[in-house]
Formats: C-alpha cells, structure tokens, sequence
C-alpha cells in the first residue's frame, strides 16, 4: 500500500458514515447512558475483539478503500466495529 504524501489530493467516492463511534461518550449518550464506568463496561462488554475503536482503526479502513488493493470492492459498507454487529 502507497503512503500519501501531504497535501497530496485523495480523489474516491466512498462516505464515513457513523464515524463516532470512536467517541465513547456520544455512544453512552445515545443510549441514553451516563458517561460513567459501569456503563463503559457494558459498553465494553458487547465488543467480540475487547477493545474500543481508535480513530486509526476508522483511518486505516478509509485508506485500504482508497488503496489500489480495494480496486474490485464496489457497494459494501464496510463495518470497523470490533465485531460488534455481527
């Protein structure tokens, strides 16, 4: 996979959609949750890999879409969730 140089110009047609939810506390809120551990932890506790997500995780996912190595990838949308949604 190629490296972007900066200001270089990406050009694809894909969306990010959902992307918060590297954000845990808009996750909480959502579900209409406090921001507090023990709702962290059930939160925690329905993600398969045991983790939450990082912003890299959502990046990396955009740049295998932007790579050549995605060339004959047309129509999906791509879940970067830990295997939350199965």
């Amino acid at each position: 996979m190629q490296s972007l140089q900066p200001l270089q110009r990406l050009e694809c047609n894909f969306q990010i959609g959902k992307s918060d939810f590297c954000r845990l506390p808009t996750i909480l809120q959502r579900a209409g949750l406090e921001d507090k551990q023990k709702n962290r932890d059930l939160m925690f506790g329905a993600i398969p890999l045991g983790r939450f997500c990082k912003p890299s995780d959502i990046g990396n996912a955009a740049c295998f879409l932007a790579s050549d190595e995605a060339d004959f990838i047309t129509g999906v949308e791509l879940q970067v969730d830990g295997g939350r949604v199965l």
